[in-house]
């Protein structure tokens, strides 16, 4: 069961001299933020690199699944465009 009153844990502060200091410091930090998106049937080729290092024959498995997904896809709308077309008819 969680505590329902936790402690709380004071951070040292800065004394008045160390803020003064970081104030009229030149030091600067810069943070950086790097983030990439891929859209496709399948994963970024390192992204699949990957998973082929940390399970052999997952790669395989990939494609595999993607032709297939590939193939149930393409069933599917000829059925329902012969389906359509000939409730048309």
């Amino acid at each position: 069961m969680p505590n329902k009153n936790p402690k709380q844990i004071d951070a040292p502060q800065p004394e008045d001299s160390e803020l003064s200091e970081l104030k009229d410091s030149e030091e600067s930090v810069s943070i950086t933020a790097v983030g990439s998106a891929y859209s496709g049937p399948l994963p970024a080729p390192a992204t699949i690199k990957k998973y082929e290092n940390i399970l052999p024959g997952s790669a395989e498995r990939i494609f595999k699944m993607a032709e297939k997904e590939q193939a149930h896809r393409i069933d599917w709308e000829i059925t329902h465009l012969k389906k359509n077309y000939f409730s048309t008819l």
